[in-house]
């Protein structure tokens, strides 16, 4: 029964970012709307759908860490931290590109930008395992 109620909280966690994501995205077309800035560029496209997995796992965090065990919380920070890393890096190389009057797809920026989240989560993991091997020598 705890198993189930673990996996309940997860998926609760993850629909709740998810909810929140939905908020950031209408307030980020609101603001567009409002300071007449809706043009598609680089930097509205990551600015609004860079944020989804952050959220997600942010819920995720959140609501289920009580009931899931210390390995899969020290993952979901990493994810989260991560994420904050990759947005923020992805996003100064998107002004950037703006400022320098480099074009990129929307396809492109959202591409590259969880491809760089991805690589630095994997580089965190690797330094979380390999913390963890010299702590337990």
């Amino acid at each position: 029964m705890k198993i189930f109620k673990a996996e309940l909280e997860e998926i609760i966690g993850l629909l709740i970012g998810l909810i929140f994501w939905y908020l950031w995205l209408f307030a980020t077309i609101t603001m567009s709307f409002e300071i007449n800035f809706f043009a598609q560029t680089q930097i509205n496209i990551w600015v609004s759908m860079g944020l989804l997995i952050l959220f997600m796992f942010t819920g995720h965090y959140i609501v289920s860490s009580g009931a899931i065990d210390e390995k899969k919380r020290i993952e979901d920070i990493v994810i989260i931290k991560s994420n904050l890393i990759g947005y923020f890096l992805w996003l100064i190389l998107m002004i950037f590109a703006y400022l320098l009057n480099i074009e990129v797809s929307s396809k492109a920026s959202l591409v590259g930008g969880y491809i760089t989240i991805f690589l630095i989560c994997l580089y965190m993991k690797k330094r979380v395992v390999k913390a963890e091997r010299q702590s337990s020598c």
